[in-house]
């Protein structure tokens, strides 16, 4: 008999970790296990890569945000007793106590009895699975790469997790951190990091070259959300550095939007520098991009492991990385990858290191696809997460 096992996440939207649940999902063996999916707020850009074997559940309480009044008043309107109710009980668990979700048991429908259930995210996914979820083993993943929180939200997060047989962490720096956060935790965390699907990755790198008609001599790849964590506008700060210092036979492409663009569009303005920096939007294959690509520079501040690093080493690419828990894990410095702080001219020195030194680049593009196949390939990241599940 084939083992039930229960995924719930917000969304398919493209992200990290909705990539790294696509993955998962992808490489599950499915004579084996009978994989079911709760979503609740929406289905997303990766819905069209879900295998056809995963049952999907979508239970759209997005209606159910916002204040309560204006809530309660449309739901009445239009007798949507769903959203009045989920509502009512998310209230309650939010105002009181979280057990008061196991009053939502009847809305979700989740009546199976599950071997394995796993909330992809914590809050309120992790909140489903521990009050609402029949399981043997439930599981947890933690994706993120910082921990601050009011002490509230600490507590309730700590009660949550006392629900749990295991939480997953991304990286052993994320393990580290969390462990320390939330304390009590040593003996229920793993690591088990995202896999990276290298022929699919090389694959999907090689469908076009988006740069055929840019003659620029060096062509620089930022991949990521627009938000204040993604730290993007120094990209700005390290192109006018670059400029500064005489280095202008560049153009520097930014893949990603979010809350932070309109700011980003107004620093490259302000430094007339709109020759040389190009935002080009979200991409749901950014890997040609990467691919034809010089040189990947990444400026995040926080990272619990660094998708976009790995896969930049995955297609052979030399990474400047500004230091996070995550890449300073498989980073080594100068061999496969440099790591920087997020001052820009400290990255800009090694942008112009790296553009002076060719031995360097040539040790960078030898070691980082090995990187990748050591610790991070389907077969390895696969076997752990059925070990973490039977």
């Amino acid at each position: 008999m084939k083992k039930k096992i229960l995924f719930v996440n917000g969304h398919l939207n493209v992200g990290g970790v909705e990539k790294s649940l696509i993955d998962i999902l992808k490489n599950f063996n499915y004579e084996e296990y009978e994989v079911d999916l709760i979503l609740f707020e929406g289905l997303g850009d990766y819905y069209n890569e879900l295998p056809n074997e995963v049952n999907l559940h979508f239970l759209d309480i997005t209606s159910t945000y916002g204040s309560y009044k204006e809530c309660i008043k449309k739901c009445l309107k239009k007798k949507d007793w769903f959203t009045f109710f989920m509502k009512i009980i998310l209230i309650l668990s939010s105002k009181i106590n979280q057990k008061f979700l196991k009053l939502a048991r009847p809305l979700l429908k989740i009546n199976k009895y599950y071997d394995c259930a796993i909330a992809f995210r914590v809050g309120f996914c992790g909140e489903v699975v521990g009050n609402c979820v029949n399981s043997k083993k439930k599981i947890c993943w933690w994706h993120h790469g910082e921990c601050q929180y009011s002490e509230k939200t600490r507590k309730r997060m700590i009660e949550t997790f006392d629900m749990f047989d295991t939480i997953v962490s991304v990286s052993k720096g994320c393990q580290l951190m969390i462990e320390n956060y939330f304390g009590n935790l040593t003996n229920k965390t793993i690591v088990i990091p995202n896999m990276i699907d290298i022929e699919s990755i090389e694959n999907k790198a090689k469908l076009f070259n988006p740069y055929l008609n840019d003659e620029h001599e060096w062509k620089f790849i930022t991949v990521g959300r627009l938000s204040l964590e993604k730290h993007v506008d120094n990209v700005v700060y390290i192109a006018n550095e670059l400029l500064q210092q005489g280095f202008n036979n560049f153009i520097w492409y930014v893949v990603g939007d979010g809350p932070e663009k309109d700011k980003i569009k107004q620093l490259i303005n302000e430094y007339n520098i709109k020759n040389y920096i190009k935002l080009i939007g979200s991409k749901n294959n950014p890997y040609p991009y990467i691919y034809y690509a010089d040189l990947l520079i990444h400026t995040s501040l926080v990272e619990s492991q660094c998708l976009t690093v790995l896969e930049g080493l995955t297609l052979q690419k030399p990474c400047i990385v500004t230091r996070s828990i995550g890449p300073e894990e498989f980073i080594d410095q100068h061999k496969n990858g440099i790591l920087t702080t997020k001052d820009p001219s400290d990255i800009s020195k090694e942008v112009l290191l790296l553009s002076k030194n060719k031995k360097l680049k040539e040790i960078l593009i030898c070691n980082s696809l090995k990187t990748v196949q050591r610790t991070y390939s389907i077969e390895i990241i696969m076997k752990k997460i059925y070990d973490s599940i039977n």
